[in-house]
C-alpha cells in the first residue's frame, strides 16, 4: 500500500504537467488505478497454483485499465462536463503506458521475494539434514566406543572378582554410573554440565583402576560455575578417551589428565591437559575410530555454532598434547 501511495503521488505530478487541473484529481485518478489495481491482484491470487505467475498480471491489467479508467472518467465529470468520449480512449491508453513499469515493479519485487524464501527454506532444510546426520553420526560414534571399552571394563571386573572383590565393586560402580549417563547423552541434544562431569570421571575412574598406577588425573571446575547448564553431549568423553588411549596408555610410565572446565564471558572455556606421548607419536598411530571421533566433534561444533566455536591441539611442554575447546554457553 505505501508503494502504491508513492506511486500515485509520481504519476499524479506526471499527469499534472500535461492536463491541467487540481493536483487532488491527479491524485485521486492514479490513486483509483492502485487501489484497483491492489484490489484485483488480492482476488486473482486464489486462482493461480503459483503466485506471480505473468497471466496473473496479465489479468489484473485487463482489469484495471478498463475499471480505472471508468473510475477516471468519473472523477473528471465531477470537475468538468467538457470530456469526450475519445479522451477515455486516450485516457485507456496512457494507463495502459504507465501500468507496464508499475506492475514490472511488482512483479520483480515479487520474484525477489519469492526466490529469496525459496533460498532460506533450502538453507533451513539443509541445516536440519546436517543437524539429523550429525547426530546419525554421534548415535554411530557412541554405538562404536561403547562396546569395546564395554568389554573391556567386564573383562577387568571378571579378573578381579577373584582377586580383589571390593575393587570389582568399585569398578563395576563406575560402569553403572558411565552407562547411565551415557543412556541419558542419547536420548537427549543437550545435557547438564553435572552429568558430563558424572560420565567423565567415570570413565576416568574406570581408566585409573585399569591402568593403575600409569594414569593420574584431575578434574576442576571455576567455583561459580553453573553444574545445571546445558551442553552438547559427547564433547569431552572422546577428546578424554583420546588423551588416555593414544597418549597415557602407550607410555610404559604413563601420565597425568587434567580437565580444566569454566564459564567466562557466556562462552564454555575447557582445556584438557596430558604429558602423553604428543601430537607427533600418536599421528603415527592408526585409529579409524580416533579420526572419526575428531573429525565429528569438530562438524557438529561448525554446524551448531559457526565460528563461535573453537577446537585447537598444541603440543604441551616438555610432551603431551594441550586441547583447548570454545564454545557457547547455551540457555
Amino acid at each position: 500500500m505505501l508503494a502504491v501511495l508513492l506511486f500515485s503521488v509520481l504519476f499524479a505530478l506526471i499527469t499534472r504537467l500535461i492536463w491541467p487541473g487540481p493536483f487532488i484529481l491527479h491524485y485521486g485518478v492514479s490513486l483509483g488505478y492502485g487501489l484497483i489495481g491492489v484490489t484485483s491482484s488480492l482476488l486473482t491470487e486464489r486462482y493461480f497454483k503459483q503466485p506471480n505467475e505473468p497471466l496473473q498480471w496479465f489479468l489484473i491489467m485487463l482489469i484495471v485499465v478498463p475499471l480505472g479508467t471508468l473510475l477516471a472518467w468519473w472523477q473528471i465529470k465531477q470537475y468538468t462536463d467538457d470530456f469526450e468520449a475519445s479522451n477515455f480512449v486516450h485516457i485507456a491508453i496512457i494507463a495502459g503506458i504507465f501500468c507496464i513499469p508499475v506492475y514490472y515493479y511488482f512483479y520483480s519485487r515479487d520474484k525477489n521475494l519469492q526466490t529469496a524464501n525459496q533460498l532460506k527454506a533450502a538453507e533451513l532444510k539443509k541445516t536440519q539434514m546436517e543437524k539429523g546426520l550429525l547426530h546419525s553420526e554421534l548415535k554411530l560414534l557412541q554405538s562404536q566406543i561403547e562396546p569395546h571399552f564395554l568389554f573391556n571394563t567386564l573383562a577387568n571386573i571378571k579378573a578381579l572378582i577373584t582377586t580383589d572383590p571390593a575393587l570389582a565393586e568399585i569398578l563395576l560402580d563406575r560402569l553403572t554410573d558411565l552407562l547411565r549417563a551415557n543412556l541419558r547423552k542419547s536420548r537427549h541434544d543437550k545435557i547438564r554440565l553435572q552429568d558430563e562431569l558424572l560420565s567423565l570421571t567415570s570413565y576416568l575412574e574406570i581408566q585409573k583402576i585399569r591402568l593403575h598406577p600409569r594414569l593420574d588425573f584431575q578434574v576442576n571446575t571455576s567455583p561459580d560455575i553453573d553444574l545445571l547448564a546445558p551442553l552438547p553431549p559427547m564433547l569431552l568423553q572422546p577428546l578424554v578417551e583420546n588423551a588416555v588411549v593414544h597418549g597415557i596408555e602407550p607410555q610404559p610410565k604413563g601420565g597425568f589428565i587434567e580437565v580444566n572446565i569454566e564459564q567466562r564471558e557466556g562462552n564454555w572455556k575447557i582445556t584438557i591437559v596430558d604429558n602423553g606421548t604428543g601430537m607427533e607419536a600418536q599421528s603415527k598411530q592408526p585409529s579409524k575410530e580416533h579420526g572419526l571421533a575428531l573429525t565429528n566433534i569438530r562438524q557438529r561444533l561448525q554446524t551448531l555454532f559457526g565460528d563461535a566455536a573453537k577446537l585447537q591441539f598444541k603440543p604441551t611442554n616438555p610432551s603431551g598434547v594441550t586441547v583447548l575447546l570454545e564454545l557457547p554457553c547455551e540457555q
